[in-house]
């Protein structure tokens, strides 16, 4: 028997072990689940950047951050909150679709929490974040748009 052919015997027999264990109640994990943080991209890797500061002060927290695809984070948050089961515990979502995500009745109301905050954005940002009168998000950050061009090839 080759080498490989006996670490992959052994690999699936561990594994198999290990869901009969949990299966039958043989591991007795008692502890919380860690906290669930859908994002994309950019901001995964900015919460994952604030993690070692965070774990300090909190180190009974335990937190896992999703990295999804932007298009993938969208689909999946919205099929989640439709169906009322699977969403995460936080989810850094795109602030053109706070609305259709607060439509679905399934997120939290921010709108105490959130109150101190809303000078710190213009006005136009901010009304993003509020559906029907209530706040649903705290915008994370906000960049620059525009639209730039020449001048001599505008007037063509």
């Amino acid at each position: 028997m080759s080498a490989t052919l006996k670490l992959l015997i052994c690999g699936g027999l561990v594994i198999a072990m290990s869901l009969l264990a949990l299966w039958f109640g043989a591991v007795d994990d008692d502890s919380d689940p860690p906290l669930l943080v859908w994002a994309w991209n950019t901001p995964a890797k900015s919460l994952r950047q604030l993690m070692p500061e965070y774990a300090e002060a909190h180190p009974e927290a335990r937190v896992r951050i999703d990295m999804l695809g932007s298009n993938m984070s969208r689909a999946r948050f919205l099929l989640a909150l439709s169906a009322g089961v699977g969403a995460p515990d936080v989810a850094m979502i795109e602030i053109q679709n706070v609305q259709q995500y607060a439509s679905t009745g399934t997120l939290t109301d921010l709108t105490e929490l959130a109150a101190p905050l809303q000078s710190s954005f213009p006005t136009a940002f901010w009304h993003n974040c509020v559906w029907q009168g209530r706040t649903y998000a705290i915008p994370w950050d906000m960049g620059p748009s525009g639209v730039f061009y020449k001048a001599e090839l505008f007037s063509k």
